[in-house]
């Protein structure tokens, strides 16, 4: 089990030596509320001109600006959405802007509805990988603009739905594996995968050529990793990579992975032992081993519940930060952890939240801003409930 001591004793503890010293402590940061006027807060894009996109899962995405929620959305789905009143995992799950947003207008979104009658009976719930662009006034989307590019049918859990793009432009979704966990180890399966397509190729998307099955010989051409439970949220850095947070159960060891083409995370198999790690073990079991990928970051069961979202931070205000990920978790736990070789090391960050705006239900999603700055989304998971988006900032 990995350490749990707070970010301030942790430092002291790792600062002392037989003839040193202890360091002085990295200084704790404090969250500052940027808004509390969301249901399910589960996304944010940072336009750079002085907006910010941020979605909530009942179906909207909004627009801030000047600290406040604008009464008219950027994009309204919730005559669509089946949504979160049906499951928290369910509603519009995730959306990224085109890399050329500002010359294009391009924006994709991914969110589920009531299937269609051409899905297989036993999966209720259709996906929907849609592309929008701007109406004419350049303020909002275009629902009529709407083009889909994908549909993935599933059940009411293990939705997925996130997605980002890297420095290639290439756009990273992620699919889980409802009811047949099975699946997640079929490579010509996309249940249990994230995929990697090419947005500005062919209709409806092109296969980039260095797909780990881009002829579709031994796989689906569009996958990039598979073998994942709920690859539940995407986030590119250009110097680590790809991250993958991966939700267990809250009875067993959280995942962050950290993608490579064609790597099997192993699910289910390497959940019969409930971790890939025993203890603080920096070898992972024989279970998580060839022809499986072990986790970059396990912690847990008794660190956590259910990790939600993992980012590098690359802004400036934080710099005892700069390049480590930040790992949320519902309970409200953070998680710093350093990226290097094999399992990375980890340490939990106290935070302190502050007492006249609480940590509202679970710590449900963390995501950057154009300046590598680290938000944190909490809800209570209802579409009436209340929700908060934090940004971690110097005391």
């Amino acid at each position: 089990m990995r350490s749990t001591v707070p970010l301030a004793a942790a430092a002291v503890l790792l600062g002392l030596t037989a003839c040193a010293p202890a360091e002085e402590p990295d200084p704790v940061p404090v969250l500052e509320l940027v808004t509390d006027a969301l249901a399910v807060p589960n996304d944010l894009a940072d336009l750079g001109d002085g907006r910010m996109l941020i979605s909530d899962q009942v179906g909207r995405i909004n627009v801030l600006e000047d600290g406040e929620i604008l009464a008219a959305p950027f994009l309204d789905l919730t005559d669509t959405v089946s949504g979160p009143d049906r499951s928290p995992e369910l509603g519009l799950s995730g959306f990224a802007p085109h890399p050329d947003f500002a010359e294009n207008g391009r924006v994709f979104v991914y969110y589920t509805k009531v299937t269609d009658p051409d899905a297989p009976s036993d999966l209720g719930r259709t996906g929907v990988l849609a592309e929008f662009t701007l109406d004419a006034a350049g303020t909002a989307l275009d629902r009529a603009s709407e083009r889909v590019l994908l549909l993935h049918y599933g059940t009411n859990d293990h939705i997925g739905g996130h997605m980002t793009f890297d420095d290639r432009g290439l756009l990273y979704l992620g699919l889980g594996s409802p009811t047949f966990a099975g699946l997640a180890q079929d490579p010509f399966d996309l249940h249990g995968k994230v995929i990697r397509i090419d947005v500005d190729g062919e209709a409806p998307y092109a296969i980039p050529a260095d797909n780990p099955f881009a002829d579709g010989a031994a796989g689906a051409p569009e996958v990039y990793t598979y073998g994942h439970r709920n690859p539940w949220r995407l986030h590119w850095d250009a110097e680590v990579g790809l991250l993958n947070p991966e939700p267990m159960w809250s009875d067993k060891a959280q995942e962050v992975n950290l993608a490579a083409p064609g790597a099997n995370f192993g699910y289910p198999q390497d959940t019969v032992e409930g971790r890939c790690y025993d203890g603080d073990a920096a070898a992972p079991l024989p279970v998580c081993t060839e022809p499986y990928t072990p986790p970059a970051v396990e912690y847990g069961p008794d660190t956590g519940a259910i990790c939600s979202g993992a980012v590098v931070y690359r802004g400036s205000e934080l710099p005892q930060f700069e390049g480590k990920a930040i790992v949320a978790d519902w309970a409200g736990t953070v998680i710093v952890a350093e990226p290097g070789e094999g399992r990375w090391s980890h340490r939990v960050l106290d935070l302190p939240f502050p007492d006249e705006a609480p940590l509202v239900g679970r710590l449900w999603s963390v995501d950057t801003d154009a300046e590598g700055e680290v938000y944190l989304m909490t809800s209570e998971l209802t579409p009436e409930g209340a929700g908060a988006v934090y940004r971690l900032t110097a005391a």
